[in-house]
């Protein structure tokens, strides 16, 4: 079976290679090394709309799916890792608003995400899970 991009899917592709080398490229070595707020990186995501792939429509988002999501990580990080570390985590941190939230929260929270005013995180625990004690 041979799979094949389709216009819109090669389209946030290109896009999103040419923002990771244009405007995540520059100054990606010092991102790296400091620990500051990357405030400027969300601005510019929200700006070029890469928050709103994965958010359904009717919720103020492009429903692009999660293989243009993959494919915009995927350009990002090849420039950044930090920067394609904020597009996986927002988008992630959506994913259960969007399966299992009430409508209420789905309309609350999906259109700040899609465009950029609120970020998701997400957060996972298993049962026994914590620090190792050591000996």
């Amino acid at each position: 079976m041979q799979y094949e991009l389709n216009e819109a899917q090669r389209g946030v592709q290109a896009k999103a290679r040419r923002v990771a080398r244009d405007k995540v490229a520059p100054g990606a070595d010092q991102r790296e090394e400091c620990a500051e707020d990357p405030r400027d990186l969300v601005d510019l995501f929200a700006c070029e709309g890469f928050f709103s792939l994965g958010v359904p429509q009717e919720y103020g988002g492009d429903s692009m799916g999660l293989l243009a999501q993959c494919l915009m990580v995927e350009e990002v990080s090849q420039v950044c890792n930090n920067a394609s570390a904020i597009l996986t985590l927002v988008s992630l941190g959506a994913v259960p608003i969007k399966l299992m939230g009430s409508e209420e929260q789905k309309q609350r929270y999906l259109p700040r995400i899609a465009r950029g005013e609120a970020l998701s995180a997400f957060g996972l625990t298993e049962p026994g899970s914590g620090p190792i004690p050591f000996p």
